[in-house]
């Protein structure tokens, strides 16, 4: 059989769900096609309605390529669709040229985002070393940087230009691969290569432009801070997408269902995603300016009455909407994690009680439940319902006990979260590594597991309880903060801290799981596989969370945008 001129026939799959298929597809488009819009309002504004503004400006011209149309009308569509299938399957069994331009142009798309990427961070950097000088320089290349976006990467992808592209089932339908020519140029490793690079580009550039935007002038870094929190943006996403392909580096026959959801999705919010952060850095003066006024006003801040007006410029239908919304995904978490402890502690204890993974997954359930109850009760309540502004702000313009519970409660046990993530993954791993024997040295130290997610975040929130908490306008409500008693002690530090330590121990653990996962016997890696795609889930989460943290160490980068990114990582990792 000749793969390059042989008819290829596949069978379409009837084990999936027409309407589960079709609601994954509308799942999809829900935000690809926002995506689109605001792709076509960004080309719309930099090439055509604002061009005057935009036209010497090196960084937009880079700014503006994509292609989401495939996703939409093609890619999507017929892996989502199952009754598509035995209708367009019999149109590529031969050679097909609409099957190799589209899938040269859509990877061609994906490898130029890896490029405009080192452009982007390059310039931004540039920007803030030579603020006077490096738009002189960027415009005498500004034809180069596009070229170059567009030719590099045939570096990557000449290898299909000469391959035979054709289908193979795909959930209820069908995706496109291709017949390599050359064997050894895999389009996955030019991939890996091209985005690894980008992320080594992005790393050291954005930390170079962070470092330098602190210590600038106040005049320049006012200038500039906009533009360097949008490629701060960009590099969260490239790191989300590095990561999805570190599985298909290590292992090509990797490529388990969850991987691939996995760099799916990480390729979406590197596509839909990181245009949505240029239009948020207007919006930090407010609460930066709240902040001011309470330290400027306030002498004996430990003892005086701190108060303020309630903001009245947020409709109260949508901020009450808003709150709706998350208690949508909050409420079905916090019964969720209910339920789990339930099974583990109760009704099926017999089962569960000598496990030591569940153990782990038991105690952070509980810390999970005690963010959700406080999210639902008080803290979204409080920040996202207008009208309550006025009745509760007045019980806490004198120091309070409830506020120190709340806001010490609840940062110890985000904090308890990384503990009991560093703790599941080091016990995935050892699982993986010495199956027989892992459980008999884990169930030697039964509570101490327990305790130690309890007691450790106490670490980070120790100068909270000799702080003193308040209140502070935070949308069309009110949100706590706290006067630092010792004030090098802050409590985003620490938080990073936590948060960065529990990122290394999961890249670095589920690295070793998957790989020894692989290479062990059918019998042991059916019994471990699924515990430990849960703690390769759970290290996506916690690298949404670590990327939120990032922009945290500049006290001035808290534009709203960033708090509200903070806001739905931290609920990605409480809720899930």
């Amino acid at each position: 059989m000749n793969m390059f001129t042989d008819p290829l026939l596949i069978n379409c799959s009837t084990e999936y769900d027409d309407f589960l298929e079709i609601f994954k597809y509308i799942g999809n488009c829900s935000y690809l096609i926002p995506g689109v819009l605001l792709h076509i309002l960004i080309l719309k504004t930099v090439l055509y309605s604002q061009k005057k503004l935009f036209k010497s400006n090196s960084f937009f011209r880079i700014f503006s390529l994509t292609l989401l149309l495939w996703d939409i009308f093609f890619n999507r569509l017929t892996a989502f669709i199952p009754p598509m299938c035995p209708i367009l399957c019999p149109l590529f069994v031969m050679p097909s040229y609409f099957l190799k331009f589209y899938y040269c142009s859509y990877n061609h798309a994906r490898m130029s985002k890896s490029v405009a990427q080192i452009m982007m961070v390059l310039n931004r950097m540039c920007c803030v070393m030579w603020p006077m000088s490096y738009e002189k320089v960027w415009n005498q290349f500004s034809a180069p940087t596009v070229i170059l976006i567009l030719i590099i990467p045939f570096g990557g992808t000449w290898n299909m230009l000469l391959a035979r592209m054709y289908l193979f089932p795909s959930y209820g339908g069908f995706a496109v691969t291709y017949v390599k020519t050359v064997t050894w140029a895999s389009l996955s490793l030019f991939q890996a290569i091209y985005i690894l690079t980008a992320l080594c580009f992005t790393v050291v550039c954005t930390s170079i432009s962070l470092y330098k935007l602190y210590i600038l002038p106040g005049r320049v870094k006012a200038a500039e801070r906009s533009l360097c929190f949008v490629s701060a943006f960009y590099s969260l996403a490239f790191l989300i997408v590095a990561a999805s392909q570190l599985v298909f580096v290590v292992c090509v026959n990797c490529q388990f269902t969850f991987s691939v959801i996995f760099q799916f999705l990480a390729f979406d919010l590197l596509t839909v995603g990181r245009h949505h952060s240029e239009f948020s850095a207007k919006n930090s003066e407010y609460l930066k300016m709240s902040f001011t006024d309470f330290n400027s006003t306030i002498e004996h801040k430990w003892t005086d009455r701190v108060a303020y007006p309630c903001s009245q410029k947020y409709n109260d239908f949508v901020e009450i909407s808003k709150y709706v919304g998350s208690c949508l995904y909050l409420i079905p978490g916090a019964l969720l994690h209910i339920f789990i402890i339930k099974t583990i502690l109760f009704s099926q204890i017999k089962m569960f009680k000598n496990n030591s993974f569940f153990r782990i997954f038991v105690t952070d359930s509980v810390v999970s439940l005690v963010l959700l109850f406080w999210d639902i009760f008080f803290s979204r309540l409080a920040v996202f319902t207008p009208p309550l502004c006025k009745i509760l702000t007045p019980l806490f313009y004198e120091p309070s006990l409830f506020l120190k519970l709340y806001y010490c409660s609840y940062n110890q046990a985000r904090m308890a979260k990384s503990i009991a993530q560093i703790l599941m993954v080091l016990n995935r791993m050892c699982c993986v590594m010495w199956p027989m024997s892992y459980e008999k040295v884990w169930n030697k130290f039964p509570i101490l597991t327990v305790v130690l997610i309890l007691i450790v975040p106490f670490g980070g929130t120790w100068n909270l309880y000799l702080g003193r908490m308040y209140t502070f306008p935070s949308y069309g409500g009110f949100s706590v903060t706290y006067f630092r008693y010792v004030e090098w002690a802050s409590l985003s530090a620490f938080q990073s801290i936590y948060i960065l330590t529990a990122l290394s121990f999961t890249l670095v653990c589920t690295s070793i799981s998957l790989y020894k996962l692989y290479i062990l016997p059918d019998r042991v890696k059916a019994a471990e596989k699924s515990l430990c795609l849960v703690s390769a889930f759970y290290s996506f989460a916690f690298l949404i969370v670590a990327g939120s943290q990032l922009v945290f160490f500049c006290e001035e980068c808290m534009t709203k945008f960033f708090t509200v990114f903070q806001f739905l990582a931290f609920d990605l990792l409480t809720v899930v």
